[in-house]
């Protein structure tokens, strides 16, 4: 009679022995040992990549900081000596002045470290990128009453949940989308304004034209110009008149008498 048992996860390197013991009806025993060994990696951990939510904030302000290295039992973030188990991990830290973070990788093989990212705070001295619009337009920009026009943007380097488009329902707008305005039976005008993480302040306009058509044409005139200049026939289509023969007669006629 046979059966089976798997075991955990065994994640540590080296080996483990497992013992079988049997039993009869008359109390006598055997045992039976097992060794499995979990031979640990050969390699050290793949380049870790660190990663934050926000590379400039404001002073004494968190920032969320997230790790990965394949391969990797443990990691550490440095500074602060913040380790934790697994190839993965994140970790919310508050920044007073700019900090230069890494995170370092080990196995049984070897240790990695990522590259530093600097978290720049407000009162460093380091230039905050300005907000930028990128792309603001309606399609189409000309409609005809009781049509719609739906209008995209796409920004950068805003604060989140700070650009809103007036005058419409989206007091607050993400970085990027479309909205689709009511039924226009008047022109109208939109303006999406957005605001950095330091209160920089941007914003743009677009206009829909409601009614605006090609014009109608010009009705057609006659002028003395637009009359053709009659021309003459050529010869070979001109009619050939001959006299008639009571008029060859007269004419002999009268011929004789003179």
């Amino acid at each position: 009679m046979g059966t089976s048992w798997s075991t955990p996860a065994l994640t540590t390197a080296g080996p483990t022995t497992y013992t079988l013991t049997c039993a009869n009806s008359a109390g006598q025993t055997t045992n039976r040992t097992t060794t499995v060994t979990v031979v640990g990696p050969t390699t050290a951990p793949a380049k870790p990549v660190l990663t934050a939510s926000n590379t400039y904030i404001p002073s004494g302000t968190s920032v969320m900081l997230y790790w990965s290295a394949t391969g990797a039992s443990a990691c550490t973030l440095n500074p602060g000596d913040i380790t934790t188990g697994g190839g993965t991990g994140s970790h919310a830290v508050i920044v007073n002045a700019t900090t230069i973070y890494t995170v370092e990788c080990t196995n049984s093989a070897g240790t990695t470290t990522s590259d530093p990212v600097t978290i720049s705070t407000g009162d460093s001295g380091a230039a905050s990128p300005d907000p930028n619009i990128a792309f603001f337009a309606a399609q189409p920009a000309n409609i005809q009453p009781g049509s719609t026009s739906t209008i995209s943007w796409a920004t950068s380097n805003v604060a989140t949940g700070a650009c809103n488009l007036n005058d419409t329902p989206l007091t607050t707008a993400s970085a990027s989308g479309l909205w689709t305005t009511p039924v226009l039976q008047t022109s109208a005008s939109y303006t999406i304004t957005c605001i950095s993480k330091t209160g920089t302040v941007v914003s743009r306009t677009v206009s829909i034209q409601v009614g605006t058509s090609a014009p109608a044409s010009a009705a057609a005139s006659i002028t003395p110009s637009s009359i053709p200049t009659m021309q003459p026939l050529p010869r070979s289509n001109r009619a050939l008149v001959r006299p008639s023969p009571i008029r060859q007669s007269v004419a002999r006629s009268l011929g004789s008498w003179c």
